[in-house]
């Protein structure tokens, strides 16, 4: 293991066999791979991920640090449990289903924060990998132009990719300390971003480059989720985010933003169940109308029956040979002997 490792990555996984080896080849084809080390957190996966864990660990012994946990937390408790692990000075983000596509992602990032002291945070932008023909090699920023976020315009949403992510490693306080381990946290990176923009006064910054490859799979944990859901959990996350807010910062912004997702949630939601409804009308309509349909065919059936026994006992020889039915040809051959 190094002595005091330069950049410290954290890759939380659940379930990703699937992806976990592009993840990791993405990372060990860093150019500066021998200043690192690499803390991968598993959340109780059931399937073959921890497999591939032990077996890059076997092969990159003294920078791998694998951490194998006995239930399953949730991927932010996950991620930070990892992140109060980290070492190095500074710390680079790659879940288990992204992956880095320029190899000298990380040497740039420092660069960037070793001349620009005011900032504790860079990210770039990425590609989104996707079965949707659509969304997939699209850039998850289509303006991509380069931008500085300060605590103020980062406390209302979130324009940075984790998968892109660096910052310093510091030493949160307790009321940030407080604040990352809330028991229904769901934004881990938004909150994240916040207090490390919160308690460092510095900014984060965004470039161009497309450093990573951001993967929309249908068991990831935004696209599993309804937008109601989503928009609900930002609402909360909002009014949770006031509290560790600065007087220097306006809440005023943060408050009008939780209620807005709040309404949006609340309209979307009456929405889903007036649709709900219409389906559910349309669908009784159409039962309603097909049962009629039954009713008269039962109507009809019921008159041929009718007809046809009038039509047997009139004449039950023509009756019998306008069937044509093999099982009545020798009740016919009989009737036609009288």
């Amino acid at each position: 293991m190094l002595k005091k490792p330069l950049v410290s990555i954290i890759t939380i996984t659940y379930n990703q066999e699937k992806y976990l080896r592009k993840t990791l080849e993405g990372i060990f084809s860093q150019n500066i791979k021998d200043r690192i080390e690499l803390i991968i957190a598993d959340d109780a996966s059931s399937d073959s991920t921890p497999d591939i864990i032990r077996e890059y660990s076997k092969k990159y012994p003294s920078i791998i640090k694998s951490i194998f946990r006995k239930k399953n937390l949730g991927s932010s408790r996950n991620f930070f449990g990892a992140l109060s692990k980290a070492r190095g000075s500074y710390i680079a983000v790659c879940e288990g289903d992204d992956y880095w596509l320029d190899n000298n992602k990380l040497q740039t990032q420092i660069d960037f924060l070793e001349k620009n002291r005011n900032y504790i945070i860079h990210s770039g932008n990425a590609k989104i990998v996707s079965d949707d023909k659509v969304l997939n090699g699209s850039l998850m920023d289509i303006y991509n132009k380069p931008k500085s976020y300060t605590i103020h315009s980062l406390a209302t949403h979130n324009p940075l990719y984790t998968c892109t992510i660096m910052f310093r490693n510091i030493k949160f306080n307790k009321e940030m300390q407080k604040y990352l381990g809330r028991k229904d946290l769901f934004f881990g990176d938004w909150s994240l971003y916040i207090a490390l923009l919160q308690q460092s006064g510095l900014k984060a910054y965004k470039d161009t480059q497309v450093y990573s490859a951001y993967r929309k799979h249908d068991k990831g944990i935004y696209t599993s989720m309804s937008h109601v859901k989503v928009m609900e959990r930002c609402s909360t996350h909002l009014v949770d985010t006031v509290e560790v807010l600065s007087d220097q910062v306006d809440k005023r912004n943060a408050v009008n933003k939780a209620i807005e997702y709040a309404v949006a949630a609340n309209k979307e939601y009456l929405l889903s169940i007036n649709t709900g409804l219409q389906v559910t009308i349309k669908k009784l309509e159409q039962g309603k109308k097909q049962l009629e349909n039954q009713k008269l065919l039962a109507e009809n059936q019921k008159l041929l029956a009718e007809k046809r026994y009038t039509q047997l006992l009139r004449n039950p020889i023509l009756y019998f040979k306008a069937l044509n039915i093999k099982i009545f040809r020798k009740i016919l051959y009989k009737f036609n002997k009288i």
